[in-house]
């Protein structure tokens, strides 16, 4: 189930990220970028895949906690009934896989090119603002 939820944001973060005018160049100018660049996104994911693994027993907990705080008791076991409906069923099969959605996914990497796009030059200039005011303190 978790891997359901991680694969999907993680392969959408590398293909925005390879579409990356500079990701490009820097893939066509050397031939061990590519190699370092999957290592990295199948460390990335592995590193996501346990993080999210090792948060889900308070994520589940708060979870519980949010939907009590919303919900009476006779909401709360209506929604239980509902799963336990054919369509109850359908939708906690599937809902654990719409994030791989295509429609999903190709909004996703629109929002992830245009986070990327930039972001060196917005670091570069938050980096100089850093080093400007470090030395406005001397």
């Amino acid at each position: 189930m978790v891997d359901q939820m991680v694969r999907p944001v993680v392969d959408n973060m590398r293909q925005a990220m390879s579409t990356d005018p500079q990701f490009v160049a820097l893939r066509n100018e050397n031939p061990k970028f590519g190699p370092l660049f999957d290592d990295f996104m199948a460390s990335e994911f592995e590193h996501s895949l346990a993080t999210t693994k090792a948060a889900m027993p308070a994520l589940i907990d708060a979870m519980a906690r949010a939907y009590a705080r919303r919900f009476t008791i006779e909401q709360l076991t209506a929604i239980s009934a509902f799963f336990d409906t054919p369509a109850g069923r359908a939708f906690v099969d599937q809902s654990m896989t719409i994030m791989s959605d295509p429609d999903i996914l190709a909004v996703q990497r629109k929002m992830i090119a245009e986070a990327v796009t930039g972001l060196q030059k917005r670091a570069e200039t938050f980096a100089g603002k850093v080093v400007e005011a470090a030395g406005k303190d001397d």
